[in-house]
């Protein structure tokens, strides 16, 4: 009898220690399985736990999902939206316009929303795209949408991304993913875009609920020198706009040339299409390619009207952008079916391409010393429009010589 208890003893344990070790077996199976066929990537914005289905059959585990990624979500869950489900919403006054910025200064992405009491808003996203390159730019570069879980339904929508404008019915896209560039004056087709240049930091220099200020700092070489661009986006509570102010800075030890850059092709209504998109200046429409003269004109835009110049119709949204140089005047400004090239006015080559209608600023070939700095100052927004005029109307800048200087000092 005593054999007989001492051998279920026994056999107790070792059949113990076998599923124990067929357990952690199987475990670390899973384990070796799933980093095989699962990367991670952490991009400390904490939106929440997404899944992304990639290509072979491989995964990858995210806090954050991307403009262009929505499609690949396999399973995600939101900490906000949990959040919003545990506890009620909280209320505002709706008596004056406010600002609200999400912003991760690590690497310099997050949005900003002009919400005026009506219920309209402005929307501006920074850096929550990946480029041509397959990268995801750091800074203040317009582009990329909301973070996943503000999507509602989970379904894919593009209107409010970039610049988009909400008017309490639907979005209406305004800016794009920025095309905007910096190339040694040597060889100025080798442009270097933004998610090339070097991350420096990012931070947000003042936030209250009727402006904010943000800050990105950057670093590229350039014609054996090194140019340091120093970027702060202004926002004002109720204003369809925001000013981009641009230092470039020699922090080299010799002289360097650039040629720098800003342009889109915007998509005014709605995204993915430049269908019914013409140009406008101050006192007509600019159905045509053609060079902008920076002389007589502050600022070019897109209308989202038709061009007749192609005999285009349809229901158009009749939303309009700007953007405004409000320090030194571009060298070069155009509008056109594609970037790099443009024909003239007179030549009548008329703006019809169905999602590259473009207008592009540069500036340069300019020299810079070593401590020496050029300034590039930016106002991009919304244009209003009514149908009791033609042409739409451009807000008024809000925005002095001295608060530009002011917010260079930090």
């Amino acid at each position: 009898m005593g054999s007989s208890i001492m051998f279920k003893m026994w056999a107790n344990r070792f059949f113990r220690r076998k599923s124990t070790l067929v357990a952690a077996g199987v475990g670390t199976l899973l384990l070796v399985l799933f980093f095989a066929t699962v990367r991670i990537n952490y991009n400390r914005h904490c939106e929440g736990v997404y899944l992304l289905k990639l290509a072979n059959f491989r995964y990858e585990l995210t806090d954050d999902v991307m403009l262009g990624e929505e499609d690949k979500v396999a399973y995600g869950v939101s900490w906000n939206s949990l959040l919003s489900a545990l506890s009620p919403r909280r209320a505002y006054a709706h008596g004056e316009p406010r600002l609200k910025v999400e912003w991760f200064k690590s690497d310099g992405s997050g949005y900003v929303r002009n919400i005026y009491p009506d219920g309209r808003e402005l929307l501006t996203c920074f850096s929550r795209y990946n480029d041509s390159l397959g990268k995801v730019p750091m800074g203040l570069f317009v582009g990329g949408g909301l973070p996943y879980h503000t999507r509602g339904d989970g379904e894919v929508t593009t209107n409010d991304t970039g610049m988009a404008y909400y008017d309490g019915h639907r979005w209406y896209h305004l800016w794009c993913n920025v095309n905007e560039g910096i190339s040694p004056a040597s060889t100025s087709a080798s442009m270097l875009t933004p998610s090339q240049w070097e991350f420096l930091g990012s931070k947000v220099i003042e936030e209250t609920a009727k402006r904010v200020v943000i800050k990105s700092s950057h670093r590229v070489p350039l014609d054996g020198t090194t140019m340091q661009m120093d970027r702060y986006a202004v926002f004002k509570a109720g204003e369809p706009y925001f000013v981009l102010i641009n230092r470039v800075r020699n922090v080299g030890n010799a002289a360097g040339a650039y040629v720098y850059t800003y342009g889109d092709e915007p998509w005014v209504g709605n995204f993915g299409s430049s269908g019914g998109n013409v140009g406008w200046q101050k006192d007509r429409l600019i159905p045509y390619e053609g060079q902008i003269d920076t002389s007589k004109n502050t600022f070019a835009g897109m209308y989202d009207l038709g061009n007749r110049a192609t005999g285009e119709v349809g229901d158009f949204t009749r939303k309009a952008n700007f953007i405004e140089w409000l320090a030194e005047p571009p060298d070069l400004a155009y509008f056109s079916n594609d970037f790099g090239r443009f024909g003239r006015e007179e030549d009548h080559i008329p703006l019809n391409s169905r999602n590259n209608r473009v207008v592009s600023l540069q500036w340069g070939a300019r020299s810079l010393q070593p401590n020496q700095s050029a300034l590039y100052v930016l106002a991009i927004g919304m244009a209003k429009t009514t149908s009791a005029s033609e042409l739409p109307v451009k807000p008024n800048i809000d925005i002095s010589y001295q608060e530009v200087q002011t917010i260079l000092a930090n």
